[in-house]
């Protein structure tokens, strides 16, 4: 059977937030308080592009355009017993999820959910932490809509590769350089990255230049400018013009 969430192994609030107790604990636009056991800690990188700087348990995310970004992600939000499902996503290595951080001994791996997509993904919500769901054409949008309300009443995370509607967060890799990599031949070093993020409690197109590579993680470049002037030339991997071809 499924292994059941473990709650009391979730992470905690990061550091940079206000502790449970705070008198300046974070408060959403409705006003309503919210412990901090009901934040996850994201990479200190991206934390400009999600509000609180943190993620609220129950959240929908969609990683759009680096496959690294999303993983990345998803092995922060994993503490320590916490477990992961990757889903619909057949050309994804277990290797490259360990790369990035998450703990084979805790992570399922669901390659092809078929078209039974929506029950199946509906059991991985109500047992594991995080779920990364890929491209799956058996889900329509009123499946998404609907399990976007189970992850959010079951307080696990979902994050897709691909659009989805009602998302709480929305991170969109426009721009991506290689580093390391000749010809489609060659070890990847690193990833250069524009990521705009788009959410409900912030202003939109909020915007920033990372690095990812297996060393170092998600990051801010040491020599920003320089990347962003490479990147912004014909070196450009530029994915929105792909995406439109």
């Amino acid at each position: 059977g499924l292994r059941p969430v473990e709650w009391a192994s979730r992470p905690t609030l990061p550091q940079n937030l206000p502790s449970k107790n705070a008198p300046s604990a974070q408060h959403l636009p409705s006003g309503h308080l919210l412990p901090a056991a009901d934040w996850l800690s994201v990479p200190p990188a991206l934390t400009t592009l999600i509000p609180h700087g943190a993620l609220r348990r129950g959240s929908t995310v969609a990683v759009t355009g680096s496959l690294s970004l999303l993983l990345h992600l998803a092995a922060s939000l994993t503490g320590e017993g916490a477990w992961t499902a990757l889903v619909a996503q057949p050309d994804l290595g277990l290797a490259a999820a360990v790369d990035a951080g998450i703990d084979p001994a805790r992570c399922v791996v669901v390659s092809h959910p078929g078209p039974d997509a929506p029950d199946v993904l509906a059991a991985l919500i109500d047992g594991f932490d995080v779920v990364v769901v890929g491209e799956c054409t058996a889900l329509r949008e009123r499946d998404r809509r609907s399990l976007s309300t189970r992850v959010r009443h079951r307080g696990a995370t979902l994050l897709s590769t691909v659009t989805w509607p009602g998302a709480d967060v929305v991170l969109d890799v426009t721009q991506r350089l290689s580093q390391g990599l000749d010809g489609g031949g060659g070890h990847l070093q690193a990833e250069h990255l524009h990521v705009t993020g788009h959410s409900r409690g912030m202003a939109p197109g909020a915007r920033v230049m990372l690095q990812i590579s297996g060393e170092n993680g998600v990051e801010f470049p040491q020599n920003s400018r320089t990347r962003l002037a490479s990147i912004d030339q014909t070196t450009t991997t530029n994915l929105t013009t792909a995406r439109a071809s």
